[in-house]
């Protein structure tokens, strides 16, 4: 009873209901990125680029507009050092800038992720340079995925081909494990005890990549050409 006497007069304040306005706003724009970064085509460099949209917006939004001002006691200290959550956010952005940097081809502006990787994947800078120089002109703006799949070859260009690679399987976001033990879940009931490991996985597969286009006519063509014995007896 005590509590909901304290949630009633915390709905009745004043406040409440203005900040309940203000994060409706804020909600409606964040809304934007939250589907983005659940997608299971998202990447590092889109996602980035569109967190900057998102902030640029929050920025630039009349209604969330405020002051704020310092606290008269912090005004003469200088903060000179970042926690370690301030310098991992860093790190993101910085890979984040240098992934979008190298689908566009920009050499210097990936330089971040180029050595972050470069002796991991025994990467000649030298001759990435030169590669990335030529792929831009064959790319001529065009970032689509589809043109890259189709232009970008390991035999032609196999030191940007192996940093590409790494820039469009960075995870974004941990939603894609998160659906995979929810399939898990769904699968694996009580009723299903006794299922082997290996069936298990196939089904998991199965749940997880259903949105692939699967043509049916080739999975009973294949299915046919196996040999099964059943046994009547």
């Amino acid at each position: 009873m005590a509590q909901a006497i304290g949630v009633l007069a915390t709905i009745k304040n004043v406040k409440f209901v203005v900040h309940l306005f203000i994060l409706r706003e804020v909600l409606k724009i964040v809304n934007i990125l939250s589907v983005q970064l659940q997608a299971k085509s998202a990447t590092l460099g889109k996602s980035a680029s569109l967190v900057k949209g998102i902030i640029s917006t929050l920025e630039n939004n009349q209604e969330l507009k405020r002051s704020r001002k310092e606290p008269r006691y912090l005004q003469d200290f200088d903060v000179t050092t970042v926690t370690g959550s301030d310098d991992d956010l860093i790190r993101t952005k910085d890979i984040a800038t240098s992934i979008e940097n190298l689908m566009e081809m920009d050499f210097e502006g990936s330089s971040f992720l180029i050595d972050h990787y470069k002796d991991v994947l025994k990467v000649n800078t030298e001759d990435l340079k030169c590669e990335m120089t030529v792929f831009k002109n064959i790319l001529n703006g065009n970032t689509e995925y589809e043109y890259f799949k189709e232009h970008l070859t390991q035999q032609v260009f196999p030191n940007l081909f192996k940093l590409v690679q790494v820039a469009i399987t960075l995870p974004v976001s941990s939603s894609t494990c998160e659906r995979s033990f929810s399939a898990m879940r769904r699968i694996n009931t009580y009723l299903r005890s006794t299922m082997s490991q290996n069936r298990f996985n196939e089904l998991g597969i199965l749940n997880i990549e259903k949105d692939i286009v699967v043509d049916v006519e080739d999975i009973l063509n294949e299915f046919s050409k196996t040999e099964r014995r059943i046994k009547l007896m």
